[in-house]
């Protein structure tokens, strides 16, 4: 098919002498939670005025913890707070966070309600812009 692909797998009698020495069959399989997700339907609309879409075009280990710790602020704060690495259909979010792969990280906020962009140094200064 000519479509997104869901997950994957296959045989790996190959690879497992490698790792511990012996011959075992083995097989395996991965689900890819992204395209998934973009097949549910939302239950809650509601979250569209407090969702945050956190993203980064840099995929380092550091932009990375960088992402999932503002994620997880922001949970703690009360917003609903997604990661995307992939370019995530936005339009459903209130805000877009984009996180920047410089020293020390930097963030343009992006209120899609009031057409707005703003520019934070700082998980604490995201979440003031946030709070309003």
């Amino acid at each position: 098919g000519g479509g997104e692909r869901l997950g994957g797998g296959g045989r790996y009698n190959d690879l497992i002498p490698l790792m511990s020495g012996k011959d075992l069959p083995a097989c395996g399989f991965a689900l890819y939670v992204d395209p998934i997700m973009k097949l549910l339907p939302l239950e809650n609309k509601e979250w569209g005025e407090s969702g945050v879409l956190v993203k980064s075009e840099e995929l380092s280990p550091e932009v990375g913890k960088v992402c999932f710790d503002l994620a997880r602020s922001l949970r703690n704060a009360g917003h609903v707070a997604e990661l995307d690495f992939v370019g995530r259909e936005i339009s459903c979010y209130r805000w877009i966070v984009s996180v920047s792969g410089k020293r020390p990280s930097t963030f343009a906020i992006i209120d899609q309600k009031q057409r707005e962009q703003r520019e934070a140094a700082s998980v604490e200064e995201v979440l003031n812009v946030l709070r309003g």
